[in-house]
Order: C-alpha cells, then structure tokens, then sequence
C-alpha cells in the first residue's frame, strides 16, 4: 500500500520549493545540464529525477500494472491501448508531455516520485503528480 508524501522540497537544478502535494511550473532553467539535477529531497534522503532509477511511465506501466492502478486512485491518469497495442499514459492536463518516475529506496523505504515533462521546442516546465512512500 503505498501513502502520497504531503510535502517535500523539490530542487530544479538551481531554485528550491516547498511543495505541499504537487507542483506544476516552469523550470528555472532549460538547460538540460542544469534541470538535469532537479531532485526531491524529503528528510535526509534525496531522490533525483534524473538517474538509472528514472523509467518512463509506459514501462513502468507495462511491468507494474498492479501498482500503477493502485497509486492511480491518487493521481487519476488515463490509459488508453492504441491499436498498435502499444499503451499511452497521461494526465488529462497535459497528454503530449513525457511522463516519468523515479523510484528511490532509503533503508527499507521505497519512494516513488511520479512527473512529467512538458515544452514546446525543448524542456521548459516539470509537473510533479506525487511522491508516494510504500507503507506495507
């Protein structure tokens, strides 16, 4: 069963924020060697958006349907199957963003930060849906 974290600092490679739930702006800089870092720290323990924990929504999706429908009842996504088969994800906000996760773990903790990415031409805003924490 996992519980959203109600409030973390998230980090956009230059300017910190405190969040209750979600966030949803634009990035400070759209550089990617800088958004790059973003991160979420909660306590002492970070979580960086960009690292090999970071996995597309679709994966994760197609690995952990389960999960994904169990954290769904908080972040209310929609899945539709193209004829191809393939799965598309997203939040009715924002469809054509690229949408990710980063999942950390802390001692016997696992955390999961559910965002997407959104832009015109290149990244220039981050919305992040929740970090969830597994508690059981």
């Amino acid at each position: 069963m996992y519980k959203e974290v109600p409030k973390y600092i998230f980090f956009d490679g230059v300017k910190q924020f405190n969040v209750l739930s979600k966030y949803d702006n634009w990035l400070s800089s759209c550089e990617f060697s800088v958004y790059t870092n973003s991160s979420i720290k909660i306590d002492d323990l970070e979580i960086e958006l960009f690292s090999s924990n970071t996995r597309g929504l679709n994966e994760f999706y197609l690995e952990n349907e389960m999960l994904f429908e169990e954290l769904n009842l908080h972040l209310n996504f929609s899945v539709e199957q193209k004829e191809n088969n393939d799965w598309i994800i997203y939040h009715s906000k924002a469809k054509f963003d690229d949408y990710f996760l980063a999942i950390a773990n802390d001692n016997d903790k696992k955390y999961i930060t559910f965002y997407s990415l959104g832009g015109s031409r290149f990244v220039e805003s981050i919305s992040i849906y929740g970090v969830f924490i597994c508690i059981g």
